[in-house]
């Protein structure tokens, strides 16, 4: 006899609206992305707001209704509403009388002696949820006793809590599956929050919290209200697919720039394969080896690893392609259920094919070449430089970094170079994170590196720092950002993931204008 495989859970979508309007629009939305349920967080709402609540559904939006959750979630527990009982217990009863909620999600600690008040709205009944957000870590025991104690007395337990990586795979998967069956939710937050919303189905959890759809890098509407929420149109078609989809993801850190799960989710979509990828952050403490092995019998059947994982990666790979040989770096990992981890340099195939586009496309002549920087992104850089036949220099803050780069490869053409010898060069390559963000840096000294006609590739796709940019302009250079870059890597990593060719047609239909 089989086992009988768990039923999907539902999704339940988290409104990020602060206002009866956008709460509207935000439950078309849902709707639209598959929702089988939405939380209205009533604690974002201004008092002004909150009165307007019965707004949200006074004309006949959507056929048929879906059920809400009305969530009023304390400062104490992560939220930004009262943490006293009594003045809960009026926000939340007045709540039901503006909306029809069918749940109410109640805290544990501060809203379950009164549990019995709201067992019936009207004569109609509603469900209860008994939530936990522990503001840390907690003992796994914790966590298991506080599900069964809101299970006695509950409709459904929720708990939700920080983790690392270490006690998410060592300690919290595993004593989650006893409550195979039971109506409960465990959601963790942080940068490896996305885990168990993937896994909900695995463990028989009763629902998976997800956020909006997300909308197209610089037409963005994603508004996450938790971080780790994953999209619900993404979650939707996972949860939906039969048998245990294979899983995939980013790791790096950090990770607010990263634009690899919108396109990869992209390709899936497009090429009806079944898939989930997501980002993965571990903490400064976790054990990457480790980690991934864990995630393993789990459904992670490959990563990206960008920022600073390249070189750990190439380490774990126990089979690797040439590029990861030469370079040093990998930036994809093929996990299968058994085997060898096989690494990849995707990097450096997407490089290799841009600078032979840019020589034919007439940006560069194929001599001298300037790579900035010294992580695994440089190293790709300079592999793909070298394989053109290209003199490679290297600049770095450090000239002890560049001198140790520049060591590792065995060719005359790679040499450190001063910033104070710097002259023009036809290609520049920016492999440093300097612009990734909108917080201040200090931008690698390569300003004399940049002339009439030189082509400046930057890396960093979509920099929310332009000075690189500016510096380009002043001199009449050609400004290149890195999202080319992204595309080129993500469909070879694809292609390594599914096995599955993406075709040119489907590729080019998915570019971005700039970068068709």
């Amino acid at each position: 006899m089989t086992e009988s495989v768990p039923l999907p859970p539902l999704l339940v979508v988290t409104l990020p609206g602060r206002t009866a309007e956008e709460l509207r629009a935000d439950l078309g939305e849902a709707a639209r992305a598959g929702a089988d349920l939405v939380e209205i967080r009533l604690d974002r709402l201004s008092p002004g707001e909150f009165t307007r609540l019965e707004r949200v559904h006074d004309l006949p939006l959507l056929h048929p209704w879906i059920p809400a959750i009305g969530t009023l979630r304390s400062r104490a527990e992560g939220g930004e509403g009262p943490d006293d009982p009594a003045t809960r217990a009026r926000i939340l009863q007045r709540a039901l009388e503006l909306f029809p909620f069918s749940f109410l999600d109640l805290e544990f600690s501060r809203d379950g002696e009164l549990k019995d008040n709201f067992r019936q709205d009207g004569g109609r009944p509603l469900s209860l949820i008994g939530s936990t957000h522990f503001p840390g870590p907690v003992p796994v025991g914790s966590v298991l006793s506080r599900l069964e104690e809101t299970l006695g007395s509950f409709d459904v337990a929720k708990v939700v809590l920080p983790a690392d990586g270490r006690y998410l795979v060592e300690e919290l998967l595993p004593a989650l599956q006893p409550f195979k069956d039971r109506p409960y939710v465990v959601h963790t937050v942080g940068g490896l929050g996305s885990v168990l919303r993937v896994l909900a189905r695995r463990l028989g959890m009763e629902w998976v919290f997800g956020t909006l759809p997300e909308g197209p890098p610089g037409r963005a509407t994603h508004r996450a209200v938790e971080p780790a929420q994953i999209p619900s149109d993404r979650l939707r078609r996972y949860l939906d697919a039969p048998g245990d989809c294979p899983w995939y993801g980013v790791v790096g850190r950090p990770l607010g720039h990263t634009l690899s799960p919108y396109y990869q989710n992209l390709f899936f979509e497009a090429t009806e394969l079944c898939g989930l990828y997501v980002p993965l952050e571990p903490s400064a403490s976790d054990d990457l080896p480790g980690l991934l092995r864990a995630l393993r019998p789990y459904g992670l059947a490959g990563v990206n690893v960008t920022r600073p994982f390249k070189t750990q990666a190439a380490a774990l790979a126990e089979s690797a392609d040439e590029d990861v040989e030469l370079s040093g770096a990998a930036n994809t990992l093929l996990l299968p259920p058994t085997g060898p981890i096989e690494g990849l340099n995707t990097d450096v195939q997407a490089l290799r094919r841009r600078l032979e586009e840019g020589e034919q496309e007439g940006l560069w002549d194929g001599g001298r070449m300037l790579v900035v920087g010294t992580g695994g992104a440089a190293r790709a850089a300079i592999l793909a430089g070298l394989g053109a036949s290209a003199r490679v220099l290297v600049l770095s803050r450090s000239p002890e970094r560049a001198s140790a780069l520049a060591a590792e490869f065995p060719s005359e053409a790679v040499r450190p170079a001063a910033p104070e010898t710097l002259t023009p060069f036809p290609l520049v390559v920016h492999a440093t994170p300097a612009g990734q963000t909108a917080e201040p840096g200090t931008f690698p000294p390569l300003a004399a590196a940049l002339g009439k006609g030189s082509w400046l590739l930057d890396l960093v796709y979509r920099p929310l720092r332009t000075q690189l940019k500016d510096w380009a302009n002043a001199v009449g250079a050609c400004y290149e950002d890195g999202t080319r870059i992204l595309l080129y890597q993500a469909r070879a990593s694809f292609e390594r993931f599914t096995g599955r060719p993406l075709s040119d047609a489907t590729f080019g239909a998915l570019l971005p204008e700039a970068s068709r």
